[in-house]
């Protein structure tokens, strides 16, 4: 099983490939290369700050759950109720539950410091679906690379 350093640089390195294929897949889609590239910017955005901040590995007290500093607070609940290696953290559905997650999180920040804000970025999600659904799949295919690391064994 790889530790951090290792998992970080396997989510780094195939952040490239991974966002050539989003951008390819999006200008064949979108027949606009300007907008392919912006899908694939968010793409490999979400990829890497998922590799780095939101890895399978927050149900622990591992370097990742470290990196958020005093804010990792916030995830102290997530550690309690997700088992790791479970279905819930080592899976690419993983990757969308710890998203959906911190979201709920800065919902209640947002919500709680003005609802206007709150009400601008959710009709700015239901305007740029498109957006949210790459960022998802940054996330999912993110954790899908972690999980691939750790049970890979090479012969």
């Amino acid at each position: 099983m790889p530790g951090y350093r290792t998992h970080d640089a396997i989510g780094l390195v195939t952040a490239i490939p991974m966002s050539s294929g989003v951008f390819t897949i999006s200008n064949i889609i979108l027949h606009n290369q300007n907008h392919a590239l912006s899908v694939a910017g968010v793409f490999a955005v979400s990829h890497i700050l998922n590799t780095i901040l939101l890895s399978p590995d927050m149900d622990i007290d591992s370097r990742i759950y470290y990196r958020w500093g005093i804010l990792r607070f916030i995830w102290w609940p997530y550690k309690q109720l997700v088992h790791h290696r479970s279905k819930f953290s080592h899976s690419a559905i993983g990757g969308l539950i710890r998203m959906v997650y911190i979201l709920i999180f800065c919902a209640v920040i947002l919500a709680a410091a003005s609802m206007d804000t709150l009400n601008h970025i959710s009709m700015w999600l239901v305007t740029h679906y498109v957006y949210a659904l790459i960022v998802f799949l940054g996330s999912a295919s993110a954790s899908f690379i972690h999980v691939m690391a750790d049970f890979w064994r090479p012969d």
